[in-house]
């Protein structure tokens, strides 16, 4: 048996995540190594993906059209017009093809295929509004690591549920989220997107299960997920819907799973917090396989399982930095840390 040297490096600061989200999860079912770096060790990346950049500027720019027309009564046109303002105001994407003036140019077309006056309308909430960019939030009963007096918490937010409606009856309701995309999977043999094909791609996406999920918890059941492709390419095509159902065998077990994986994840940190000395992937399992090259990019955080000083060159190289939600600003980790212990909030 061959005998393993470790160089020890200074332990760096950590913070277990007090919410988790559905994109966190995401994360942890990809790589836990990876969920520790950004989301414990708080290693920031700051230089952006030109494509995921463009992919949240149009899911933010749907939002204000859609919080504009539904809940501020605005006109569509006026709607609209406020999406493409604020895409207007954001910088460059670093993309040929996503570039900003493309994105105002799908918004505009995509809108054109998809009205706000449609067959599809918001589902109505108990009080009387809409399920357009719901906020939820709920308590897992899981004692948070470093401050164990309050629970972990899974937190996210639901871009919109619709309903079908014929003859003026609800028939079905969906989750319906928006995405860019500048490949398309076509019908063999002609320009047409296979929407069978593109649709089993998401059949199994944590993200929609935990949309679907969510939604059970706050009495709206679905019947499915209706995604909405809007192909950014050099030459113009019109946006597409797949559907496809999620099935509660699998929000069953995407829940047991999700619980498994926090309370699991929670243990680990505790382990290593009592000796961290230890090399982070002792407690941490590494993907090393599709986690570490995910949408075709090599991981950030690579360097910190190719190389024995690692762990010392991402602390030189990322800052580490939190969300203060309390104070609505992102500050140093340390810096957090010494706030919530002016509080008195960590063990």
């Amino acid at each position: 048996m061959t005998n393993v040297t470790f160089a020890i490096p200074e332990p760096s600061l950590t913070f277990f995540p007090e919410t988790i989200s559905p994109s966190m999860m995401g994360d942890i079912f990809q790589c836990e190594m990876y969920f520790f770096r950004r989301h414990c060790q708080r290693y920031t990346i700051k230089a952006e993906n030109p494509h995921l950049l463009a992919g949240r500027f149009f899911a933010k720019a749907c939002e204000i059209v859609r919080t504009s027309y539904y809940f501020d009564k605005k006109s569509e046109d006026e709607s609209i017009a406020l999406g493409n303002e604020y895409l207007e105001n954001c910088p460059e994407t670093g993309s040929d093809t996503k570039n900003i003036t493309k994105l105002i140019f799908c918004l505009e077309a995509y809108f054109k295929k998809f009205p706000l006056k449609d067959v599809l309308m918001p589902s109505k909430l108990v009080d009387g509004g809409f399920a357009i960019e719901y906020d939820f939030i709920f308590d897992l009963g899981i004692p948070h690591p470093d401050f164990p007096e309050i629970n972990i918490k899974f937190k996210g937010r639901l871009d919109a549920i619709y309903d079908r409606h014929y003859l003026g009856q609800k028939i079905k309701s969906f989750i319906v989220d928006e995405k860019t995309t500048e490949r398309i999977t076509r019908i063999k043999g002609t320009n047409l997107p296979d929407i069978v094909k593109e649709a089993e791609k998401y059949k199994l996406s944590n993200q929609f299960i935990a949309y679907s999920w969510a939604a059970d918890q706050i009495g709206k059941k679905v019947d499915g997920v209706l995604i909405r492709r809007i192909p950014i390419l050099a030459q113009h095509e019109d946006a597409y819907e797949l559907e496809f159902k999620i099935t509660q065998f699998q929000k069953d077990m995407w829940s047991m799973a999700m619980y498994n994986k926090i309370w699991e994840l929670r243990d680990k940190y505790l382990n290593w917090k009592n000796d961290p000395s230890i090399p982070s992937q002792a407690f941490f399992t590494p993907e090393y396989d599709t986690g570490c090259s995910y949408f075709n990019r090599t991981c950030e955080y690579a360097v910190g399982c190719i190389e024995k000083e690692g762990e010392d060159i991402l602390k030189s190289t990322f800052p580490q930095l939190i969300w203060n939600h309390e104070l609505k600003q992102e500050m140093e980790l340390q810096e957090y840390l010494d706030y919530m212990n002016e509080k008195g909030t960590i063990k």
